[in-house]
């Protein structure tokens, strides 16, 4: 039988969004963890109507952010590991970048026209700094099973460079598990300072070297990395430019050092699966020239600029990664 139930579920779908975003605004699974488990308690302490919240933790239950029993709420794991302010792995910060997004979607239709996005408001750190410490909890640990992979843990002396370090996550546990690998992050100014900050806090800022600019305009020493990490870079780039660094990052790495890309991976025929496809436009309405490319692609990119065994790996996240390893 034909239904409408998938269009209905479609068009609806920012709800679950804009619930998710709204309760780490008020703090709902940050009062939950503290042990206001009712929703009169969660009201109380957050300042919220009663009849509000228990709509908030009733639909939060049905999106499986919470769980309940009789009257109680209790905290998934998920929830617990990053959406509670008492966690380490807290990505709270997040919610105001999918509040921006959302505004700049409901632009889509004028984009789509035009092409072209619509401007942005202040610089590019700006907006990245508000975006980065919530993609350190996310990404951190496909961070780590990635260094597990690499065996990073048995190399010896280790060159790293982590193109738009960001949070510096994916170069980060390459440095907690190899204590003799040196991590160079190039990124904004403004953003190094919170690659800084996570290893400040992981206690390796010693071997944590910044190299502060723009990643177009920076120079690369040839042959001079063991590995070199491009992690939810290239889609903002576009095409062109993403096939410019990739080259400049062949001739950076030196012979038998391995380059890794983190990114959301169409399939071939641009048909599947939904996520890499809506996250090209999301590059349509907040870049000029960003897109998703296919495994293929990359894998075309990366022969031609000197590397080889270029192969897939599933870490569980979001989006895979791509590793290539530079022929001697």
């Amino acid at each position: 039988m034909i239904t409408s139930r998938p269009l209905m579920e479609t068009n609806f779908g920012f709800a679950a969004s804009q619930t998710l975003t709204t309760a780490l605004e008020l703090d709902l699974f940050t009062r939950i963890g503290e042990g206001k488990n009712t929703a009169v308690r969660v009201a109380r302490a957050s300042g919220c109507s009663v009849r509000g919240v228990r709509m908030m933790l009733d639909a939060l239950t049905g999106l499986k952010l919470l769980r309940k029993r009789g009257e109680e709420y209790g905290l998934p794991a998920v929830a617990r590991r990053y959406l509670c302010r008492q966690s380490e792995l807290y990505c709270g910060e997040f919610a105001v970048h999918w509040r921006v997004l959302r505004e700049r979607w409901g632009r889509l239709t004028e984009t789509v026209k035009t092409g072209r996005a619509a401007p942005r408001g202040g610089d590019a750190a700006s907006h990245f700094a508000g975006l980065v410490r919530g993609l350190f909890s996310l990404n951190f640990d496909y961070a780590r099973t990635l260094a597990r992979h690499l065996k990073v843990r048995k190399r010896g002396a280790m060159q790293v460079l982590d193109i738009a370090a960001g949070s510096g996550v994916w170069g980060l546990h390459v440095a907690l598990q190899n204590p003799r690998a040196q991590v160079d992050a190039l990124d904004f100014p403004e953003i190094l300072e919170i690659t800084r900050e996570f290893y400040r806090r992981y206690k390796i800022a010693d071997r944590l070297h910044l190299l502060p600019g723009d990643l177009r305009q920076v120079p690369l020493e040839k042959k001079a990395y063991d590995l070199i990490l491009l992690g939810h870079i290239c889609h903002s780039e576009g095409m062109a430019w993403t096939r410019k660094l990739i080259r400049r990052c062949g001739r950076a790495t030196r012979p038998g050092g391995q380059v890794v890309i983190a990114e959301f991976l169409p399939n071939e025929t641009r048909t599947s699966p939904p996520l890499p496809l809506l996250f090209a436009l999301n590059m349509l309405v907040n870049t000029a020239e960003g897109d998703v490319f296919s495994f293929g692609e990359y894998r075309t990119w990366l022969v031609a600029s000197g590397y080889e065994r270029v192969r897939r790996l599933e870490v569980g996240g979001v989006s895979p990664l791509i590793v290539a390893r530079k022929a001697k």
